[in-house]
């Protein structure tokens, strides 16, 4: 798995020697990951292992009826060319399933994020999901949005936010069909969504 010190700029150790803190970071457990080209930073649990990724524009996916949720990984060592977000999960040490976060950016120009969240609605009705719990106008920092779990076989959280024309997309999903297991780590991914900034 590609390791979030590779090629990142904006990132500095703290006393501890871990390459990964960004600042002053007042919870030691976190760590703030940067995404310069994009404008984005975003704070997550320590023990997470972390890895580059390219995602499509899911805007642009849903509207052409051909959305998917595969991401692109590099090979080995060597980061994706032109990568635009992160992909996190838990490392408890259990054979049991883990968390799955990916967090990524995209230039939205003048896009509305109700304009988003309509298309949204749209392709969730198209492929038979449940919304379970949604929040239209939500909301972190300056940064406006939607946030919406749904169900899908499994649950799925999905958050879309917008500041200054760009778009931060976090996808939380638990590859397991015991909704006790996606409970589970809601606080920790709630403090992820709630730490994003957007410049």
């Amino acid at each position: 798995m590609l390791m979030l010190g590779l090629g990142l700029t904006g990132l500095r150790s703290q006393n501890d020697g871990h390459p990964f803190i960004k600042g002053d970071v007042k919870q030691p457990e976190l760590v703030t990951i940067l995404n310069e080209a994009l404008r984005f930073e975003v704070s997550a649990p320590k023990s997470w292992s972390f890895g580059k990724i390219v995602q499509p524009d899911p805007y642009e996916e849903m509207k052409s009826g051909s959305y998917g949720s595969s991401i692109l990984v590099g090979e080995g060592e060597k980061e994706p060319e032109n990568w635009n977000g992160f992909r996190l999960i838990s490392t408890d040490t259990s054979d049991n399933p883990q968390p799955f976060l990916i967090i990524y950016g995209h230039n939205a120009g003048d896009q509305k994020p109700e304009e988003f969240a309509t298309l949204f609605k749209r392709t969730l009705s198209r492929f038979s999901g449940e919304e379970l719990n949604a929040d239209w106008a939500f909301s972190v920092g300056d940064a406006k949005g939607f946030d919406c779990t749904y169900g899908l076989g499994a649950k799925v959280r999905y958050t879309a936010l917008y500041h200054h024309g760009m778009r931060v997309v976090i996808m939380y999903y638990f590859p397991s069909s015991d909704p006790t297991d996606f409970v589970k780590y809601v606080p920790d991914v709630d403090k992820v969504i709630r730490s994003v900034q957007i410049e």
